[in-house]
């Protein structure tokens, strides 16, 4: 592939690569990428230069430095002096002066001609290439400008297309391997940038810096070189003449990428950039465009296509927004305004691409350790992919000590909460032995009892990962070993496979050697699992071997590749002698089980590795691979065929190999599989000594020889040394060559010398009329023969004659039963004839015979095979539209007749009323509906259905009524039947409120159990089965279209709660599924945020009392899908950057910062209880905990209001137990501040032992909120027993709690007033006492 562009390197280049390329004889086929000569896995059908240079009229296209320039240059070194070269803009005003002796004419980059010029630039290069016929011409152009002027390209006579296509990763990869280890490194970490790297310009770029400037030492100077060439690059193609406006481009281009981000999207309008550059507060984007055209940014620094402009690859977007962000003064809350979906609590997934491009450099790294930290605690979903990808550019080596161990522990406390798997030496494993430290070692003492087998798997990945680097401390070491012992004699059997995956990391090989001993104690998987591990690290303990041959012996594959990796030869001659003398051959090469094995390879290498040993040897593993062959001989085996060569030119070992093939046909069948280039004179000689050494029947030796030598017969290089055998067998091979003549000429004569006998006849005046017809019914079918032979006007007079003579009023269809009928054969000619004459270009031979087509429209696709999409488009072009009365005629002429002509098809029936426009035959649409009411069966039901989906467009005018009617005459409510579609139809025709009611109650009442196939055998399934799997199921469609209907609205809440209900249940789970799946698809598509609130709410209530995964992992899923979705309009996205810009934001990074303010608030919050008083006007029994729970929420939100911390309080959050915290405090992507509430008087203060019970209660809260901290509030309202002794014994108890926080607020004013009026008496019932104290 071309790997240079135009920019300036006279002191650097690469080999040039011939490019994929393909072409394409239309544009249509090159805008679809349609190709449909070349095979799907056929790479060997992309153009070579030699081919290209073939090319008459060829336009050569590809997207911007995908290397059509280079190319071009390509082509002028090889065609020399032959050329006339041309740039277009130049062309048009040169193309006289081109001399016509040249054999090429070459232009490049029609694309760069001013847009006005364009069209007569392309006029251009058609007229010179019609005018002077025997040049060829060549131009270049970018794909996107092709389709926008596809018209004009389409009008170039004979133009062909080759298309470019990107660099192969094995390009990419070749290349890069040449490059520095750190470079390699960059680069395989991101297969977003390996993408990138197929563009030859970038890949340049790539090379060129490390050329000059040496490797890049991390991906952000790889960009950083990128970005600069490109723009550097387009300042020299624009003719700009400031050198220092590149820095001013790129901050522009970094704002530009950040808002695009912001608004979610990778590619804007050109209206959109304008309002970007417009709207963005500063003085760079007004500086840039005072300095150069807005043009300048499309397709030289953004690319266009169809008016449409994006970043080349979207990853170079994401760094320059990463690079904006960085700029901003306080990255994590930035991220909180613009990264995150704060009602759903979710961070917008394109960022997870934008975070990583922080952590290169090491002044901002350990602002990604924080943002890291905080997203992994903040999102609730974060999925594995999306976390590895967070990770992709984390150097270690610039991070301290302290930030290794940080990041070891975020990550390794995240997999301990997630059920995902870390790949085994994968990304995470080797991040995770980078930044391992032995102050890490606490975290790794984990009790394995209390682990699950993805956390056990974990472990044994993370330990492998230090065992193999030598990092892991000893007592970690000694501890899991002592874990792995413990496990592996446990009754688990998903215990035992992880005590062998432990002692495999811990490379225990004492243990495992003793565990052969166990072995044949062991289940199926676990014996799997041993010979895996055991094989792979090469034991040759003969125990361990004997417990492979066993597993050999039943045919168990993970234990046939650990005889297979032996290298130990004495091991190898061990076990292949045993394997013999047990006569498990057979066995041996037969493995059960999906997993591969890989027979050719590792035999290959052992048979090399014991070939040259001694005699002994050499027969063993002849042995083995006669074997080998016999037991595979459906196979081809190109690699080991050269093995079985060497074998037979030694007459021992290929007497020996000769002698163990039982049956000859499996030697012949070996000796045909060989490759050309295996055979010569030494084989052949060989093969025919070895042959009649072993008593082999003549004929068996004629066949394998004959068979070998065909393969080489032709060969010119090999022709003169083999001629004993070529004449020895001549007759034979004249026989072959004679026979595939006859099979070829046969193949092609048969079918044409049927149609020109056909042909003869329509000539020949003894030939009936009938018989005419016939012949020319025959040639019908192959239109291409008939224009070949000039038959086309004698094919349309006999066809003229056929319909002249035709009388459709005498022939009679007739109905034998429901799926059959007879009819004359003269009817079933009709369309054939009609299409040979559409076909033949003359269709307007048929105008006179258009009463005829138009007649027998109601049967015209059950009278043939022909494709019915395909006769019934020829007939509606042949035909045309009819006129109001030609309808009125047709109509009476079909109901006048006596036969079945009506009832015949009703798809026809069906084509007539609805492509023609006939509405008098509407009545049949209601016959075919009463058909099914009277013996609703399924031959009925088919046309039934279709009747009553024509009917629901309008047709036969059927009110709401006319539908109720029909649904309640029908008794088959199965979700396919009539019934159930008249239910969708009023649904969404009608928004029918009593039809979706019903709908949503058959949801309900009708639960199909989970699929459940216990036999282990394929079964059919039922059709409410086949709804709950499938991609687009049906009793959900018709409420797809229907938009703020209160009453569906309702009815799927209480459905979706119904469904939540049936995730309890194992055998209503997939139903539920089911349920909760499409009702989330429903509302995430009204893109409202409102109802996916509020369907969260409903999950996170059902998980309150029933902690329920199925429904959690959905709930996330789709609202992960609705963030996806959701696209902000650039002008808001300006004004979230404008604000990000603008405000100032306070110091709180992480949940440290947060602690600590906090302290500062709720200080605040103390004096305005107590010094200004705010409940002294309170009656004390009004002073509950509810009340001044609510008092305290608006309290805080005033004081944080007052400091500029904009903060969210949530009152009585549930939580999984049921039970709820009071107050819930949430700042940006920092965890909660959860508060508790007590009054001093309450028995939970007072008591001791209940103190004690509430202090267990108090820290599940914490874990369950993932709290940052804790603050257990006392609050004294002076009632009886609130004694404050208790209060300290409380704070004593809470030191231990981290992060917890125990206050005391006196609800007494700073005067000394007691708190609260008090509650005033009945007046009445005093004035009374008074009264009576008067008497």
């Amino acid at each position: 592939m071309a790997i240079d562009n135009k920019t300036d390197r006279k002191d650097f280049s690469i080999e040039y690569i011939v490019p994929q390329m393909v072409e394409y004889q239309k544009i249509d086929d090159l805008l679809e990428n349609r190709n449909n000569t070349r095979p799907f896995f056929d790479t060997n059908e992309y153009l070579s230069l030699d081919k290209v240079l073939q090319e008459h009229f060829a336009c050569i296209v590809g997207e911007p430095g995908i290397g059509k320039t280079r190319l071009v240059e390509e082509i002028r070194k090889l065609t020399s002096t032959k050329h006339v070269y041309y740039t277009a803009s130049k062309f048009c005003t040169n193309n006289e002066n081109i001399s016509a002796d040249k054999e090429y004419c070459i232009i490049d980059a029609l694309d760069e001609v001013d847009g006005s010029l364009f069209h007569r630039v392309l006029l251009s290069i058609g007229q010179y290439k019609d005018e002077h016929p025997n040049v060829k011409v060549l131009f270049t152009c970018r794909k996107h400008y092709v389709a926008s002027y596809a018209n004009h390209f389409a009008a170039c006579n004979n133009l062909k297309f080759i298309e470019l296509f990107r660099l192969s990763g094995k390009d990419v990869d070749e290349l890069i391997d040449k490059t520095s280890e750190t470079t390699k490194k960059n680069v395989s970490q991101s297969s977003k940038l390996k993408e990138l790297l197929s563009i030859p310009r970038y890949l340049v770029f790539l090379l060129e810096r490390e050329n000059k400037q040496g490797a890049c030492s991390n991906i952000s100077e790889l960009f950083e070189y990128i970005i600069e060439r490109s723009i550097q690059t387009a300042i020299e193609n624009s003719q700009i003449k400031n050198e220092n406006i590149k820095i001013l481009i790129q901050r522009v281009l970094e704002k530009v990428a950040f808002i695009m981000e912001i608004s979610r999207k990778d590619n804007i309008t050109k209206d959109e950039l304008y309002s970007v550059l417009d709207g963005i507060k500063g003085n760079m984007a007004q500086m840039l465009i005072s300095n150069i055209d807005l043009l300048f940014f499309e397709n030289r620094i953004l690319k266009e296509t169809n008016g449409v402009l994006q970043f080349e690859n979207t990853e170079l977007q994401e760094y320059l927004a990463a690079k904006e962000l960085c700029r901003q003064d306080n990255i994590e809350s930035v991220l909180y305004d613009v990264a995150v979906q704060q009602k759903l609590k979710h961070i917008y997934t394109n960022w997870y691409d934008v975070i990583p491009h922080i952590s290169y450099t090491e002044d901002r790294v350990h602002t990604f350790i924080n943002v890291l930290k905080l997203i992994v605690s903040y999102e609730s979903n974060l999925e594995n992919e999306a976390f590895v990808s967070l990770l992709r550019y984390v150097d270690t080596s610039i991070l301290s000590l302290h930030q290794k161990e940080e990041l070891f522990s975020i990550v390794f406390d995240h997999y301990l909460r997630v059920p995902a798997y870390i790949m085994w030496r994968g990304p995470i494993s080797e991040l995770l032995q980078e930044c391992y430290t032995s102050s890490c070692d606490v975290k790794l003492m984990l009790p394995s009892d209390k682990l699950n087998k993805i956390q056990l798997s974990n472990m044994y990945v993370i330990l492998d990962a230090l065992v193999e680097e030598g990092k892991l401390s000893e007592c970690i070491s000694e501890y899991w070993a002592n874990a792995a012992k413990y496990l592996i004699q446990t009754d688990d059997n998903e215990n035992k496979f992880s005590a062998l995956n432990l002692y495999s990391a811990l490379k225990c090989t004492t243990e495992l050697i003793q565990l052969s001993e166990s072995y044949n104690g062991f289940a199926k998987e676990l014996k799997e699992k041993y010979c895996e591990i055991t094989g792979y690290k090469q034991f040759v303990d003969k125990k361990v071997v004997d417990c492979w041959l066993d597993g050999c012996y039943e045919s168990n594959p993970y234990a046939i590749n650990a005889v297979l990796c032996i290298k130990d030869i004495d091991t190898i001659i061990y076990v292949y002698n045993k394997i013999i003398t047990d006569g498990k051959l057979k066995e041996f090469f037969n493995p059960k089980g999906a997993l591969f094995v890989h027979y050719e390879m590792y035999l290959k290498i052992q048979f090399e590795t014991i070939w040259a040993k001694d005699p002994e040897s050499k027969k063993m593993i002849t042995k083995i691979i006669a074997s080998f062959m016999e037991n595979h001989s459906y196979a081809t085996h190109n690699d080991i065929n050269t093995i079985v060569k060497q074998i037979l030119l030694e007459e021992t070992t290929g007497v020996l190999f000769i002698k163990c093939f039982r049956d000859s046909w499996d030697l012949e069948n070996l000796f045909r599989s060989f490759d050309a280039e295996l055979v010569d004179f030494e084989l052949l000689s060989s093969v025919e000594k070895l042959l009649k050494e072993t008593n082999s029947e003549d004929w068996n030796v004629n066949e394998i020889l004959i068979a070998l030598v065909g393969k080489i017969r032709n060969d010119e290089a090999k022709r003169a040394s083999v001629t004993i055998y070529i004449s020895r067998y001549a007759e034979t091979f004249e026989r072959w060559d004679k026979a595939f003549q006859d099979q070829e000429d046969k193949k092609i004569n048969s079918h044409d010398q049927q149609l020109m006998k056909a042909n003869e006849s329509l000539s020949d005046l003894r030939v009936s009329k009938s018989d005419k017809y016939e012949a020319v019914f025959e040639l019908s079918k192959d239109i291409v023969f008939v224009q070949r032979q000039d038959l086309t006007q004698s094919l349309v007079n006999v066809i003229a004659n056929f319909f002249d003579e035709i009388d459709l009023d005498k022939m009679i269809l007739e109905k034998t039963s429901e799926n059959s009928f007879s009819l004359s054969k003269s009817l079933m000619k009709i369309p054939y004839y009609v299409k040979a004459i559409y076909r033949l270009g003359v269709p307007d031979s048929l105008k006179s015979h258009r009463d005829i087509l138009a007649k027998t429209l109601p049967i015209v696709c059950c009278t043939t095979n022909l494709d019915a999409c395909e006769i019934r488009e020829i007939y509606r072009s042949v035909i045309g539209s009819f006129s109001e009365e030609e309808k009125a005629k047709l109509v009476e002429w079909w109901k006048s007749r006596k036969d079945d002509f009506m009832n015949i098809s009703s798809e026809d029936v069906f084509t007539c009323i609805t492509d023609y426009g006939i509405d008098e035959l509407s009545y049949k649409l209601e016959e075919y509906i009463e058909q099914y009411i009277t013996y609703q069966d399924l031959n009925h039901s088919i046309a039934a259905s279709k009747a009553l989906e024509i009917i629901s467009k309008g047709y036969c005018n059927w009110g709401i009524h006319k539908y109720k009617t029909l649904f309640d005459e029908l008794k088959d409510d199965s979700i396919t039947s009539i019934k159930m579609q008249c239910n969708a139809i009023m649904i969404e025709k009608f928004k029918d409120s009593d039809a979706i009611i019903w709908r949503i109650e058959y949801l309900k009442n009708n639960v199909v159990q989970s699929l459940n196939n216990n036999t282990g055998h394929v079964r059919a399934i039922s059709h409410e089965e086949s709804e709950m799997i499938s991609q687009n199921p049906r009793m959900f469609r018709c409420f797809m279209s229907i938009i703020g209907n209160e009453v569906l609205e309702k009815q799927l809440l209480e459905l979706f709660d119904f469904g939540l209900s049936l995730t309890i249940k194992k055998e209503t789970q997939e139903y539920a599924g089911y349920i909760l799946r499409q009702i989330y698809f429903l509302f995430v598509n009204t893109n409202s945020i409102h109802y996916i609130s509020d369907l969260r709410k409903k999950v996170e209530t059902f998980n309150a009392k029933n902690i329920n995964y199925l429904a959690n992992n959905i709930m996330n899923s789709f609202e992960m899908i609705f963030l996806k979705n959701e696209k902000v309009n650039i002008a808001k996205a300006i004004r979230q950057y404008n604000k990000c810009t603008e405000e100032s934001h306070l110091e709180i990074r992480n949940d440290g910062d947060l602690r600590r303010y906090f302290t500062y608030i709720q200080t605040e919050v103390q004096k305005e209880i107590q010094d200004q008083g705010i409940y002294s006007l309170v009656r004390q029994d009004a002073l509950s905990e509810d009340f001044i729970q609510r008092e305290l929420k608006n309290t805080i939100i005033n004081k944080c209001c007052q400091m500029g911390l904009n903060v969210e309080i949530d009152r009585e959050v549930a939580l999984q137990d049921n039970k709820r915290t009071d107050l819930l405090i949430r700042y940006g992507l920092c965890n909660p501040i959860m508060v508790e509430l007590k009054l001093l008087h309450n028995k939970e203060i007072q008591n001791k032992n209940e103190r004690k019970e509430y202090k267990n209660k108090f820290a599940q809260y914490t874990n369950a909120t993932n709290a940052c901290l804790s603050v257990f509030w006392i609050f004294n309202v002076h009632r009886k027993g609130g004694e404050f002794s208790n209060f300290e014994a409380l704070k004593a108890e809470y030191k231990d709690l981290n992060n917890t926080l125990v206050l005391y607020t006196d609800c007494k004013c700073s005067s000394g007033f007691e708190t609260g009026l008090p509650k005033l008496k009945n007046p009445r019932t005093t004035r009374s006492k008074k009264t009576k104290g008067k008497k």
